[in-house]
């Protein structure tokens, strides 16, 4: 029988080796990759496709709901690993199959690991022959019909099988992260968009948004303040309690906007 394929997802080194050292007893498993954060867990995950997917929630910038939303196919299984069970909840509602909340045992991992394997096995087993072939025709053009694209003045993103149409209006502000930009909306969600600044920056209207740092682009009309900083710098404050820096290179660009 083959082996289950997992990826194990922690910013924590110390949380990654043990999961991993815990695991090793285990021999119908088999590690693909370790992720220390968001990006480098997208990444890895479309590109080695496991079976399996232990998954942190809390980590810096890209959390383990967005990592989800943004890949282009969930595993048969998702184990969430937390130290906190506010979470439960909305684990379960996007599918997972256990949530393990640190400090777990063995024991414990163990029951995890079990249930995962039965119902990794289950869905493979529902798959005829027929619904093989279509997933591996299918499989060839998943790639492009993945790729989130632009659409006029609104922004198309494909994900996990399911398509979002965002307007413009939605956007409260966007935030540079390597190659994906993270998009703040006004109903105080979150969608990563694989893009760059500049091309966000030329595709979204002028008039409404203003580009106020490299990392940076806002919503005008979500603008309620703003203060001076040190280093000739400004400091906006949003309608959602959130401040951002202008940069000194911005600044008189900014100031000239929300003056007007």
């Amino acid at each position: 029988m083959n082996k289950i394929k997992y990826i194990i997802v922690d910013d924590e080194l110390d949380a990654r080796n043990g999961l991993r050292a815990m695991l090793m007893a285990q021999s119908d498993l088999e590690l693909l990759a370790l992720c220390s954060n968001g990006i480098e867990a997208i990444e890895k995950i479309n590109q080695l496709q496991p079976d399996l997917l232990f998954l942190d929630i809390q980590m810096p910038k890209i959390n383990g709901f967005e990592v989800l939303s943004s890949i282009e196919k969930q595993p048969a299984a998702v184990v969430f690993v937390t130290a906190y069970d506010q979470f439960a909840i909305k684990a379960f509602d996007v599918h997972a199959v256990d949530y393990l909340l640190k400090p777990y045992t063995a024991k414990r991992l163990q029951e995890c690991v079990s249930k995962s394997i039965q119902i990794i096995h289950s869905k493979n087993k529902s798959l005829s022959v027929d619904a093989r072939a279509l997933q591996s025709t299918y499989s060839g053009t998943r790639k492009r019909d993945t790729i989130n694209f632009l659409h006029q003045d609104k922004l198309v993103i494909k994900s996990n099988g399911s398509t979002r149409i965002l307007n413009q209006q939605e956007i409260r502000w966007v935030e540079a992260y390597d190659y994906y930009v993270k998009i703040h909306l006004l109903d105080e969600t979150t969608v990563l968009y694989r893009s760059t600044m500049k091309k966000m920056e030329a595709f979204l209207d002028k008039l409404i948004f203003l580009r106020i740092h490299k990392s940076s682009i806002v919503n005008l009309s979500c603008i309620v303040g703003f203060k001076p900083l040190e280093n000739n710098q400004l400091e906006l404050s949003l309608d959602s309690k959130i401040q951002l820096v202008v940069s000194r290179s911005y600044k008189a660009s900014v100031l000239q906007k929300i003056k007007m």
